[in-house]
Parts: structure tokens; C-alpha cells; sequence
């Protein structure tokens, strides 16, 4: 019925189009004064005018009378994709990372701020301790890649103390060898000649000795001369710990010619300000994870607190799962 309709209006249209034309070309075959000339060229104008209007009209009447419905047609998008963002099937779709935004398809990283982008290299295993940054004078600033610990193997744990060995260390000595637990002692090179043959005495314990210069002076303030003085001064050993956590390029590059690797701290339980037994042992055992490195001293000033809260540390995390292990240093 459509078509029909259509087809009627076409032939319409195609008839009232004939009749204009032939109108028009009997008009100019009549021979017209000159002086008359003028009202026949109005006429025409109105009678092409008029012919306009209603072969206008006779294209509105064409028209369908209802619109047509394009929700169904499949090669349009839906609103909700359009809202989504949908790409379409036939194209790949970008990796995306966790959080949603688009994961880069070459990775590349400065080694340090301001140096050329360049693809990751293969990164050689992660020790435990590594550490290459740090903020100076900044006790609390944590600069570890956790080490070993997963959910297949024993969780474990390196606690570290600073400063000594003073008159604390052998109590701190005694209180690990009840739980069987090892660890680290970051000594300084002066108190190593105060307290002769405590290092001998931590080594035969089974634990083991870490650089932390010679008299804690920040290796940020000195000249690399002072670096290499500070640092030589302190025990022989494999690590360095820098004082108050202070390093930057220059540190790195002296370390790196002296052969040492640099070992910061994830959880500082900060019991150098004395702040109660039971608080140096929560800050403990909270920021304790498989891997993590521990913060504590047995040297520096009155260690009776540390010497309390570690007894409630081992046996808190050990229920836990937890393993106390020394780094190689």
C-alpha cells in the first residue's frame, strides 16, 4: 500500500511538472507587444512562483507519514555503549592496569630524576635490605623491597638494631637467644673500640654486623673524602647503613665504589624516644610483613624499653608465623 501511494504521488508530481513546462513554452510562443512585454514577465514570475509552492507541497505529501524507527538497526550504536565508551567488537582493546587507566606497551624509567627514559633493564633478584633511596635526616623514611616470605614458606622477619654495641647489647643478645632468633646489628666504628670483643661475641650468636660509619655523622653534610673516612671507619661488612636514613647520589656513588649495599628500614618502631615498652612492641608487631626489616637500637642511650618490648615482639609474631632472620651483611 506504500508503494502504491508513493508511486501515485510521483505520477502527480511528474504531471503537474509536464504541465508547468508546456504552460510555460505556449506562453513564449504567443507573440507578446513590446509594450506589454512587461506585465507578461510578471506573469510568468508569479505562475514559476506558484508552480514552486505546489510541487513543494506535493513532495511533503510524499513524504512517509509515519518516522522510521532506527533503535532496531544494528550497524547504529545503542545509547549505553555510547555512555560506555564501547569500542567496537571488531577492534583490539587496550590493556588497562587495575586501576583502569591504559598500561603503557613499552615499559621505560629513569634510574634517577632527570635522566633520559630508557626501557627497563632485566632487574638482577631483589636482596633483602636492598635500597637505593632514602630522605635525609629522616629516621622514619622505609627505602626496602621486602625479601623472602610468601604464602608457601615460613614468614620472615630481619630486626636490625643501631648505634652499638653498648652495654644493652649482650640483653639484647640473651632475649633473641630465647626465641631462637637472629638479626642484624648496624654498629658504629667508635663504640666497636669502647666495647672490644662485642662484635665477636654478636657474630658467634649467629647474627650478623652491618656499617653504620664510624660516629653516626649524616654522609649527606660531607665531602666525598669525608664519605669514604666516615664509612672505612666503621665495622667491615657488606651493608651500610646510612645515619638517620640520609643518602642521595654521592652516598650512592661512594657506596657503590666501596662495594656496599645500602639497607634502610620499613617499619621504624622509633624506641629511641623512649616511648614505652608496650608502644615500641605494637609499632612491631603492626608493621610487621613477610620480608619487612625492622627498626630498633641497642645503642645511643637508655635501652631498657627495647630490651622489653622485644621479648613481647617474638613471641607475639612467632604465634604468628613469623621466622627472625639475620641479613647477609
Amino acid at each position: 500500500m506504500a508503494e502504491t501511494r508513493a508511486a501515485a504521488c510521483w505520477r502527480g508530481f511528474v504531471v503537474r511538472i509536464s504541465a508547468l513546462v508546456r504552460g510555460h513554452s505556449d506562453r513564449r510562443a504567443t507573440a507578446v507587444p513590446r509594450a506589454g512585454r512587461g506585465v507578461t514577465i510578471g506573469l510568468r514570475r508569479t505562475a514559476t512562483a506558484a508552480g514552486v509552492i505546489v510541487v513543494g507541497l506535493s513532495l511533503v505529501r510524499c513524504a512517509p507519514s509515519t518516522p522510521q524507527d532506527v533503535s532496531s538497526d544494528p550497524r547504529l550504536p545503542t545509547a549505553s555503549s555510547v555512555a560506555r565508551a564501547t569500542p567496537p567488537s571488531g577492534l583490539p582493546r587496550q590493556p588497562t592496569s587495575p586501576s583502569g587507566t591504559p598500561s603503557p606497551s613499552t615499559p621505560s624509567a629513569g634510574a634517577r630524576a632527570g635522566e633520559t627514559a630508557s626501557p627497563t633493564p632485566t632487574p638482577r633478584p631483589t636482596l633483602p635490605g636492598d635500597s637505593t633511596v632514602g630522605t635525609p635526616d629522616s629516621p622514619s623514611t622505609p627505602g626496602h623491597t621486602p625479601g623472602p616470605g610468601t604464602a608457601e614458606g615460613p614468614k620472615v622477619l630481619y630486626l636490625t638494631f643501631d648505634d652499638g654495641p653498648s652495654e644493652w647489647t649482650p640483653k639484647i643478645l640473651e632475649v633473641l637467644a630465647r626465641h631462637n632468633a637472629k638479626a642484624t646489628f648496624f654498629e658504629l666504628g667508635q663504640q666497636q673500640k669502647e666495647f672490644p670483643g662485642m662484635a665477636d661475641q654478636v657474630r658467634k650468636a649467629g647474627h650478623t654486623i652491618g656499617n653504620h660509619t664510624f660516629d653516626h655523622a649524616s654522609l649527606t653534610t660531607q665531602s666525598w673524602s669525608g664519605m669514604r673516612k666516615e664509612i672505612k671507619g666503621g665495622p667491615a661488612s657488606k651493608c651500610l647503613r646510612p645515619p638517620y636514613g640520609a643518602t642521595n647520589s654521592d652516598v650512592r656513588s661512594v657506596t657503590d665504589e666501596l662495594n656496599l649495599r645500602v639497607v634502610l628500614w620499613d617499619v621504624d618502631t622509633r624506641d629511641w624516644t623512649r616511648p614505652g615498652s608496650d608502644t615500641i612492641e605494637r609499632r612491631a608487631v603492626e608493621g610487621a610483613r613477610p620480608g619487612a626489616i625492622v627498626l630498633m637500637h641497642d645503642g645511643g642511650g637508655d635501652r631498657q624499653q627495647t630490651v622489653d618490648a622485644l621479648d613481647g615482639v617474638l613471641t607475639t609474631l612467632a604465634k604468628r608465623g613469623y621466622v627472625f632472620r639475620a641479613l647477609d651483611c
